[in-house]
């Protein structure tokens, strides 16, 4: 029996887990949805255990449809949804709902970054242009809005590095993901 292969991806609206050979033929997948919540108009937010249950349920869906499965598993790869600001405390729990790519509360904190930075800056800096669906913005209403969090907060993830600690208890963000938080120099790669 040849290794097995796990791709999981966090998505909008689902969880879905699909098993691989070594050679690329799909052998099994496995999906379950979660809700978006609309807290007010432009306000979208996830539960990101909500995340982790579906994750969970979708990996156990493609696991039962292969011998052997769990045993056979030789890598894991996991893509999602971006970019989000996910505040966890020092024992790695949420602080607070998800603020998913959707949302849009931090407008007035582009707007006071443009006026302190300037847009061209920031997009010869980031790479990206002033826009409320990157994380600096969400992450500068998050420090003006609810502080007594912030204080709790000993780190930010995006949704991979979420579900990468769930499943290996190890903190984690790829370069394409830092990339949409906005706060790091996009050729030097320095924060």
């Amino acid at each position: 029996m040849q290794p097995l292969l796990l791709g999981i991806d966090i998505g909008t609206t689902a969880a879905k887990a699909a098993l691989f050979g070594v050679d690329g033929r799909l052998q099994a997948v496995g999906s379950a949805e979660y809700p978006l919540y609309h807290i007010r108009p432009g306000w979208v937010e996830q539960q990101p255990e909500e995340w982790w249950q579906a994750t969970v349920s979708a990996i156990r869906q493609a696991l039962a449809q292969v011998e052997l499965g769990a045993a056979r598993i030789a890598g894991i790869c996991v893509s999602a949804q971006a970019p989000t600001l996910i505040a966890l405390d020092a024992d790695g729990q949420p602080l607070r709902p998800a603020l998913i790519w959707m949302d849009r509360r931090a407008e007035a904190e582009v707007a006071e970054l443009e006026a302190l930075l300037g847009a061209e800056h920031i997009y010869r800096v980031t790479g990206n242009r002033p826009d409320a669906f990157y994380v600096a913005s969400k992450h500068r209403w998050y420090m003006k809005h609810e502080p007594e969090l912030l204080a709790r907060t000993r780190t930010f993830v995006q949704i991979t590095g979420y579900i990468n600690y769930r499943l290996t208890g190890l903190m984690s963000l790829d370069t394409a993901h830092a990339a949409l938080l906005q706060l790091r120099d996009y050729a030097s790669g320095a924060w």
